[in-house]
């Protein structure tokens, strides 16, 4: 709303202008936009910043020096875009007096100040394992068995390739970067290979009987007449009759019986009535190896259980030779008291006793 009054050089009546926004954005301008005085280089210069051309007759204009531009206002002069065409490898920014050169991330200004050269990333050691420098950037790998972790891909960590159900075809172990193939017992690793054979247990002759080779494993068996022992290798001659009724006893007592004493685990055979021997434990194959050392307490026990038989077998002779001789005893006693009933009495003939009677007289 503000109004100009202009008065012009040479011209009779003023010019007026009033000042008005525009209808699209904040700015203002004079309406009319003039020239409001008629434009001649003559006076100020025509209202150029630097030069005012213009033919005599004609409306004069504006023109800037060498290295400067006009203005949108068609008056004034801005210094020359420099970044028109675009010197720079990179971004061109604008200065006053001249230009800058800026480079993309991942490069750096060469020192001519126009040209871009490539940043190694990997001199700064970003990655855990193996950095690779590319134009402007990089990327880092891993080693074999890991693989990239972490938000930006710098880190590494193992790989389980156990998990892999057809890693190994038993067991699988692993270890840092890699892996390794194992087998289960009873068998072994094929040379150069990951395949597991079975091993021939046998061979070895671990048992006291008969041995049976089984995938992973063996079973010993132990000929009719013995038993197979708790470790599964020894057999031991199977108990008699009267040592299974013996039961079972201690392993350190002395018994004595008709003054005569035995030491378990040692008995007598002329101790036993009849010649009768009792059965010994026989022990089969425990000279093998070391392993068998648990027959001991079999041994001992088998030993325990004859001991007991042979002092029954003892006792009951002694019993019934007791018994017989009381019962011999009783018999003979009554004979004694009689004895007189062995002889027969005859009578005396009338002669001898009528010699008597006279003989009395």
């Amino acid at each position: 709303g503000t109004l100009a009054e202009v008065v012009c050089e040479g011209a009779a009546n003023p010019a007026f202008s009033v000042c008005k926004g525009q209808l699209e954005g904040d700015s203002f301008v004079w309406h009319p936009p003039g020239p409001l005085c008629p434009n001649t280089c003559t006076y100020n210069n025509g209202g150029c910043q630097q030069l005012c051309l213009g033919a005599p007759g004609q409306p004069s204009y504006c023109a800037c020096h060498p290295g400067y531009v006009l203005g949108p206002d068609t008056a004034s002069c801005l210094p020359e875009d420099a970044c028109h065409p675009n010197p720079c490898q990179g971004a061109c920014q604008p200065r006053p007096g001249g230009f800058e050169c800026i480079c993309e991330a991942g490069y750096v200004l060469a020192p001519d100040g126009l040209h871009c050269e490539d940043v190694d990333e990997c001199l700064e050691g970003p990655c855990k394992h193996e950095c690779h420098n590319t134009a402007g950037s990089f990327y880092c790998s891993c080693q074999p068995g890991y693989q990239t972790a972490g938000p930006d891909g710098h880190d590494c960590r193992d790989e389980d390739e156990c998990a892999r159900p057809d890693a190994c075809p038993q067991l699988c172990l692993n270890i840092p970067g890699s892996f390794r193939c194992i087998c289960n017992i009873g068998y072994q690793q094929q040379p150069g290979s990951d395949a597991c054979l079975d091993v021939d247990e046998c061979l070895r002759d671990p048992c006291s009987g008969s041995c049976h080779n089984f995938p992973g494993s063996f079973k010993c068996t132990c000929p009719p007449g013995f038993l197979l022992q708790d470790d599964g290798h020894g057999c031991l001659a199977a108990p008699t009759r009267g040592e299974q009724l013996a039961g079972t006893v201690g392993t350190t007592a002395i018994l004595r019986t008709a003054s005569t004493a035995w030491t378990l685990g040692t008995p007598s055979p002329a101790a036993v009535p009849g010649g009768l021997t009792p059965p010994a434990p026989t022990v089969v194959g425990s000279e093998h190896s070391p392993e068998h050392g648990a027959d001991g307490p079999r041994l001992l026990l088998y030993y325990i259980l004859g001991s007991l038989v042979a002092i029954l077998l003892l006792l009951a002779f002694a019993l019934a030779l007791v018994a017989c001789r009381k019962r011999a005893a009783r018999q003979e006693k009554p004979k004694a008291k009689s004895a007189a009933d062995n002889y027969c009495w005859v009578p005396e003939q009338p002669e001898s006793r009528s010699r008597a009677g006279s003989e009395l007289r």
